[in-house]
């Protein structure tokens, strides 16, 4: 009940396969086992990640930090480092809520008691208005 939102919003509107990024490591199982139609960034276990691609792994843990340097806009910089539009946020990454929530391009879409969900448009159809 948690995440019924959000899942409920990615079921009807995420595309078989899309990647999701989830902030939060403990979430992958809530967001993964009701439906695996979309990928999660982390998965079973984080480290899968870590060794796979150190540097992704790096920004996704600096993501939901409190003092992470990125000047821009940070939905751009998610959507085109992890080719992702969806970015679930765990309660308690507020700073990365807030960015997202300032951000031109992402959207909030739907809220939960465990987590926000935004989608990512590219710059060029925000600024078209889409």
């Amino acid at each position: 009940a948690d995440y019924a939102q959000v899942l409920d919003y990615l079921a009807d509107n995420a595309s078989q396969g899309e990647m999701v990024l989830n902030s939060h490591w403990p979430d992958f199982p809530m967001l993964l086992w009701p439906q695996a139609r979309y990928r999660l960034v982390t998965g079973l276990d984080g480290s899968y990640l870590a060794f796979q691609d150190p540097a992704r792994f790096t920004l996704w843990w600096q993501l939901a930090g409190r003092d992470y340097p990125y000047e821009g806009d940070i939905a751009q910089h998610i959507g085109e480092s992890f080719d992702s539009r969806w970015v679930v946020v765990a309660r308690g990454h507020e700073t990365l809520y807030e960015r997202l929530l300032n951000s031109p391009t992402a959207s909030l879409v739907a809220t939960d008691k465990a987590a926000y969900l935004f989608e990512i448009r590219s710059a060029a159809a925000a600024d078209q208005g889409g």
